[in-house]
């Protein structure tokens, strides 16, 4: 995907500030492989049906960062909509299933916070490109650094062992 809306990136004077560009998408890509890694530790922990509903806590710690770092301001309607999220989230998790491990807890903290960073870290990027259309630096972003991620992980792939066993 990233390779595909790779062709369609205007890169001419797009970046007005370069350096300061790759150094974001060089935490980008550490933050998502991070977050990688700790999902898929999180899967070995937590059954996949409630995980997915647990990552909607990432509004939390997106929350938490804004505030306690970035120097955000949260309204009443945010606060509550925060509240609100993270309840349902529990909510779904709540019924069945058993508790959830230390490790896993750990392994879930680990994959929201390096979520969070990256969201962080791509928002900044979508900020620094500034094409007249808050949609339009979203799609070039989100294509420049999947591609990026692409090229920096692809590699890696190559060195893993696989299984089809799935797949037959």
């Amino acid at each position: 995907l990233g390779g595909i809306t790779m062709l369609f990136v205007p890169f001419g004077n797009l970046f007005h500030d370069p350096v300061h560009f790759l150094i974001t998408l060089i935490f980008w890509i550490a933050f998502m492989v991070i977050g990688q890694y700790a999902f898929f530790r999180t899967l070995r922990e937590i059954e996949a049906s409630r995980l997915a509903s647990l990552l909607g806590l990432k509004i939390l710690i997106l929350a938490a960062i804004s505030l306690i770092f970035l120097g955000g301001r949260i309204g009443v309607l945010q606060t509550l909509a925060i509240f609100v999220s993270a309840a349902s989230a529990m909510a779904m998790n709540w019924s069945g299933g058993g508790n959830i491990s230390l490790k896993g807890c750990v392994w879930l903290f680990l994959t929201l916070l390096f979520y969070s960073l990256a969201d962080l870290a791509e928002t900044r990027m979508v900020l620094m490109v500034q094409t007249g259309s808050m949609i339009r630096d979203g799609i070039i972003i989100g294509g420049v650094s999947y591609f990026a991620l692409g090229l920096c992980t692809g590699p890696v792939l190559f060195r893993c062992q696989r299984s089809w066993r799935l797949l037959r």
